[in-house]
């Protein structure tokens, strides 16, 4: 798994490389609309929040796996250690992009995924998170490209 994705507008993706190496970060790798990085370190987040000027998010994997079906992206959702990241305290959103034959409907990718942390939480401490589409606390990205899931 590589370190952090940025974010940023289709097409500034080397615009964007340049600036986040005159930044001093270590490119690893070009995506469609972003640019991977190798750093995952908190110092860097906040390097490129303040000091990007093409960066639109800073997206830390947490999860990467292949799935076949919906029941694979909700149990090896299901798996990840939520409560590393967050508590039921805070709320959360959960947005897609899917780009598979696997599953085709962004929304319902994002439901399922959306089930599995609540579902962790709730068999964890009893209690589960609040979903807050318009402005929540902790934002969850799912990317399913083909089979391989990445969530953030």
């Amino acid at each position: 798994m590589h370190g952090l994705f940025i974010t940023c507008y289709v097409g500034f993706e080397n615009l964007l490389k340049q600036e986040l190496n005159h930044l001093g970060l270590t490119f690893v790798k070009e995506a469609q609309g972003g640019v991977f990085i190798k750093e995952k370190d908190s110092h860097s987040i906040i390097k490129i929040n303040l000091l990007s000027r093409l960066a639109l998010r800073v997206l830390m994997p947490i999860g990467q796996f292949e799935i076949e079906n919906e029941a694979d992206l909700y149990q090896k959702s299901l798996a990840l250690p939520w409560n590393k990241w967050f508590t039921t305290k805070k709320t959360i959103a959960v947005q897609s992009f899917v780009k598979s034959s696997v599953m085709t409907h962004s929304k319902y990718v994002a439901l399922k995924v959306k089930d599995a942390v609540c579902d962790f939480f709730r068999n964890d401490v009893g209690d589960r998170p609040n979903v807050d589409t318009e402005s929540p606390q902790i934002s969850i990205f799912v990317h399913l490209h083909k089979n391989q899931c990445t969530i953030y």
